[in-house]
């Protein structure tokens, strides 16, 4: 878990801050820090479960305590990077216990937890943990990755398709329903990843263009336009044949 903030210098009421993190179960569990100023740049922190989440019943129950030390300047100077071995265990609702860690730098090594003359505030805590999701979508990435996205704002690959080279393309004969095989010209598959080792990207949710035989459907194009000539002039000569036996009869 991570937060950004800050406490106020010299504060004689304690500061307290709520923290969500979710168990291996998919369960939201509120953590509880309370700072107290206890000199001149100097703090004490306790972390806290509420007791009814391992089953208890009155106080919460303390996870995690400890001092925080500020320079001159209102920046953190111990602990530094993270506090370890935030440990819960025997969760009610029978999840995995956990240990957490909380991080107390950014990425580049800076103190996200600063000592300033103003109100103490929290502007962001964010945990890695996520709660339950449904699939609500997939798309499929370039490589051939089928990523699935999940209501809980989660994305999590859920297989791969693989494509196949031939050392001779041409030398691949036609069969039924525009599909290609292999012959000996064309050389046997090679199966592997999408964009590896010369083969092919994926492109998802693309239609392929059309690979039927143009010569041979151009041919049945002008055999089926031929009969509906060679049947047009059939009903031309009926019609006038009929139109000369009704002149004959009148």
């Amino acid at each position: 878990m991570a937060g950004v903030g800050s406490l106020r210098q010299l504060s004689k009421s304690p500061c307290r801050r709520r923290v969500i993190n979710v168990d291996s179960l998919g369960v939201s569990q509120t953590l509880s820090i309370q700072y107290t100023n206890t000199g001149t740049n100097a703090w004490s922190y306790n972390i806290t479960l509420p007791a009814s989440a391992t089953g208890g019943t009155g106080n919460p129950t303390t996870v995690s305590s400890g001092t925080l030390t500020f320079n001159s300047s209102g920046a953190l100077t111990s602990p530094s990077g993270s506090v370890t071995g935030i440990n819960i265990t025997g969760l009610s609702d029978g999840a995995a216990s956990m240990n957490l860690t909380w991080n107390l730098a950014d990425a580049s090594g800076n103190p996200t937890l600063s000592q300033q003359d103003s109100a103490s505030a929290t502007t962001a805590t964010n945990q890695n943990g996520y709660g339950v999701g449904t699939l609500t979508g997939y798309s499929v990435l370039q490589n051939g990755t089928i990523e699935g996205q999940f209501s809980n704002n989660q994305t999590l690959a859920l297989g791969q398709v693989a494509v196949a080279g031939f050392a001779n393309v041409q030398g691949m004969t036609q069969s039924s329903n525009g599909d290609f095989q292999s012959t000996v010209a064309s050389g046997a598959a090679v199966v592997g990843q999408a964009g590896v080792g010369g083969l092919g990207t994926i492109t998802g949710g693309a239609v392929e263009a059309s690979n039927v035989d143009l010569s041979t459907e151009f041919s049945n194009m002008i055999v089926a336009q031929q009969g509906y000539e060679a049947n047009a002039k059939v009903l031309t000569a009926f019609d006038q044949v009929s139109q000369a036996t009704i002149q004959l009869v009148s």
